[in-house]
C-alpha cells in the first residue's frame, strides 16, 4: 500500500531537483567559458542522479 506522505516528499523533492537541473543549464548557458562549468555539470549529474534514487524510491512506495 502507497505510503501518501512519502510520496508527496518524493515528488517535492522530484520537483527541486528538475528545478536544480533547470538553473545550473542556465547558469552553464552564460558562464560558457568559466573555471565553474566542471562544477555546474558535476551539480546537474547529482541532481539526475538523485531524480533516479527519487523513481526508485517512488517505484517502491508502490
Amino acid at each position: 500500500m502507497k505510503n501518501q506522505e512519502v510520496e508527496k516528499k518524493l515528488n517535492k523533492a522530484e520537483n527541486y531537483l528538475y528545478e536544480i537541473g533547470k538553473i545550473a543549464d542556465q547558469v552553464k548557458g552564460k558562464y560558457e567559458f568559466s573555471a565553474e562549468i566542471g562544477n555546474l555539470e558535476k551539480m546537474k549529474k547529482m541532481a539526475n542522479d538523485a531524480k533516479m534514487e527519487v523513481a526508485d524510491a517512488k517505484a517502491k512506495n508502490q
